[in-house]
């Protein structure tokens, strides 16, 4: 209401998180009546987030999972969801996003992305591939690379603060169990709730904040 003081009173640190998810490979909105979605929505919405707060806050932008079109083999959708994938996965490397969170869904997308084999190459190509994060999805073969379960991102609060001033935001990555897992999957997938006490204390003690990022 107030665009001048969009914060009100506070303590001198103000955080704005940024979350979606569920985006599903679209890159632009989705032409239905209410127009909502894409990767260029968001991204737009991102820009002018950032324009508002004016440096006067940390913006962290953050994905939940399902970022990409799951289509299956068999449709004639395929190709087509191949190619929205990896533009958008070139778009996620040039937007400013802290973390993605991996869903179980988009395992079979990310597959072939993360093959140890031109790992180093297609880090260089895709870096937005370095900020996938997961507690509870691991790698079941020893020929991919498996996700971060957490990251640690250091955020000023304001554009005038010092580096003493530093929040350091931890984010963590939680995904559903599946009731199954393909037969021949490169992943498997653990309780998230174990996953979530496991590396929960831990991130805790190296944080201010703890985000978790739970697509459950």
């Amino acid at each position: 209401e107030n665009p001048d003081d969009p914060f009100g009173e506070h303590d001198g640190y103000v955080l704005s998180i940024l979350a979606g998810g569920d985006m599903f490979g679209a890159i632009e909105p989705c032409g239905c009546k209410l127009p909502v979605g894409g990767l260029a929505r968001r991204a737009g919405y991102a820009a002018e987030l950032a324009k508002r707060v004016d440096g006067r806050a940390a913006v962290v932008a953050l994905d939940a999972g399902r970022l990409f079109d799951p289509a299956k083999p068999q449709s004639e959708a395929v190709y087509d969801a191949a190619i929205k994938n990896e533009w958008i996965l070139r778009g996620l490397g040039t937007a400013d996003f802290a973390a993605l969170n991996v869903a179980v869904a988009n395992l079979k997308t990310l597959d072939a992305w993360r093959s140890k084999d031109g790992y180093a190459g297609r880090l260089k190509e895709f870096p937005a591939l370095d900020l996938f994060v997961s507690a509870n999805v691991e790698p079941a073969t020893p020929d991919v690379v498996g996700f971060q379960p957490y990251v640690i991102r250091d955020v000023a609060p304001s554009a005038s603060s010092g580096p003493a001033d530093h929040i350091r935001v931890g984010i963590l990555g939680l995904s559903e169990l599946p009731d199954k897992v393909a037969p021949g999957s490169r992943w498997k997938v653990t309780d998230p709730i174990a996953a979530a006490r496991r590396y929960g204390a831990e991130l805790r003690a190296k944080c201010d904040y703890l985000i978790v990022l739970a697509y459950l």
